[in-house]
C-alpha cells in the first residue's frame, strides 16, 4: 500500500512539473488527456500492456507449474519474483516491437535471452539437470514470446 501511495505521489509531482514547464492551463491538459485516452489506438496500447503483464504472467506461471524446477536443479535461494518481472518486461518490449514492426528487435531479444540463459546453465554440475532446466526456461520463454506477439498482432488489427 505504501508503494502505491509513493508511486501516486511521484506521478502527481511529475504531472505538476509538466504543467508548470509547458505553462498550460489545467483544462487544456485535461482536454488533451481525455482526447488521448478516448482514442482507440491509445486504449489498445494501454490494454495490451496491461494484458501482457499480469494476466499473461499468471497464465505462464500456471502453465509451467506442472514442472517442479526446485526438485530438478539444486540452488540456494533465488530472487523473489525475478522471473515474473523479467517476463513482464520482455513481453512489453516484444509488444512495442510488434507495434513498431521491428521484428529484428524481437529476434535480438530472443537471441540475447537465449545466450544469457543458456550461458548460466554451463555452471550446473549434472548434465541431465542442466538439460531439464534449459527445457524449462525455453518452454516458459517461448510461451511468453508467443503470447506477446499474438497480443501485439491482435492489437495492430484493432488500430
Amino acid at each position: 500500500m505504501i508503494f502505491i501511495a509513493d508511486q501516486t505521489i511521484h506521478l502527481s509531482l511529475i504531472f505538476a512539473a509538466w504543467v508548470i514547464v509547458i505553462d498550460l492551463g489545467f483544462f487544456t491538459i485535461s482536454e488533451k488527456m481525455t482526447g488521448l485516452l478516448s482514442s482507440t489506438p491509445s486504449l489498445v496500447y494501454i490494454l495490451s500492456i496491461l494484458l501482457v503483464t499480469y494476466p499473461v504472467g499468471y497464465f505462464i506461471k500456471i502453465f509451467i507449474s506442472r514442472w517442479n524446477i526446485g526438485t530438478i536443479v539444486d540452488s540456494n535461494k533465488d530472487l523473489k519474483n525475478a522471473g515474473f518481472w523479467i517476463g513482464c518486461f520482455e513481453r512489453i518490449l516484444i509488444l512495442v516491437f510488434v507495434y513498431l514492426d521491428r521484428w529484428e528487435a524481437v529476434g535480438l531479444l530472443i537471441t540475447a535471452k537465449s545466450i544469457i540463459r543458456f550461458g548460466e546453465n554451463k555452471t550446473k554440475s549434472e548434465e541431465h539437470s542442466e538439460l531439464k532446466y534449459s527445457e524449462y526456461i525455453l518452454l516458459g520463454s517461448l510461451v511468453s514470446f508467443l503470447s506477446a506477439i499474438i497480443v501485439g498482432l491482435i492489437g495492430k488489427t484493432l488500430i
